[in-house]
């Protein structure tokens, strides 16, 4: 996904209630891109501000209900859950 703040706009224009976002990378500086090595070729992924994202997800309208750790490193990766609210 190119543009990931349109995309979360999208997934909120989509739910009904809920928006999930599942095994987010999360790191302490500015989000950024990323590319890992994976599945025997290179595999682009996006790297997480909890605050960028967070201010994102507010704009479009999603207030942050939960969240779980998937695993603790660098990147940590987390599981985001948000429920729908008015905009």
């Amino acid at each position: 996904v190119r543009n990931w703040r349109q995309a979360i706009g999208e997934a909120v224009r989509v739910s009904r209630h809920y928006v999930l976002l599942h095994k987010v990378a999360v790191i302490e500086r500015p989000t950024e891109a990323y590319v890992k090595e994976a599945y025997g070729g290179l595999i682009p992924e996006w790297w997480f501000n909890r605050a960028e994202l967070f201010a994102v997800t507010t704009s479009v309208g999603l207030a942050f209900l939960k969240s779980w750790d998937i695993r603790v490193g660098n990147p940590n990766y987390t599981t985001f859950l948000f429920e729908k609210g008015a905009y």
